[in-house]
């Protein structure tokens, strides 16, 4: 009996040692906060990001796991108004909103492929404030943003 308590413990062992080294990173940024709200970007790219910029409107490809920020704003009390389109081939992505206290506001969430737009309206107090895009499982498409401030950052 003791024996097979010791190959039981061992196989237990194994398994956990295994676990820990196929766990995928990028999934815990997606959801991890401290990984968000770093300054910087923790990327892994397949394709390097094409920013293009055209009166106060820009789009950006993308073929990546991480995080990505795409515009930054130091605010005196203002509203962020901004019109958003992405075209998700695959891949989870969100882009969130990341407040002076690093608070995070998810706009939006793509789980796969699909389409969506939308506008959005945001209060924004004293501080400094980025727009970054989350991405789990090899995200792959493309994004448009119109905003009325800030500036576009094409990574960090």
């Amino acid at each position: 009996m003791t024996h097979k308590r010791i190959a039981l413990i061992c196989l237990l062992g194994l398994s956990a040692l295994f676990t820990g080294c196929i766990y995928d990173k990028t999934a815990s940024n997606y959801a991890g906060k401290d990984t968000i709200v770093m300054e910087g970007d923790q990327i892994g790219i397949n394709k390097a990001f094409v920013i293009k910029e055209t009166e106060g409107k820009f789009s950006t490809q993308f073929d990546f796991n991480g995080t990505y920020t795409l515009w930054q704003f130091d605010s005196v009390e203002e509203n962020l108004i901004f019109d958003y389109e992405l075209e998700l081939k695959k891949g989870d992505l969100k882009l969130v909103i990341i407040d002076p206290q690093n608070k995070i506001t998810t706009v939006f969430e793509q789980n796969g492929k699909g389409k969506i737009t939308g506008s959005e309206n945001f209060k924004l107090s004293k501080g400094h404030y980025r727009m970054k895009l989350v991405s789990k499982s090899n995200s792959e498409g493309k994004i448009s943003l119109k905003v009325n401030c800030g500036t576009v950052s094409g990574g960090e």
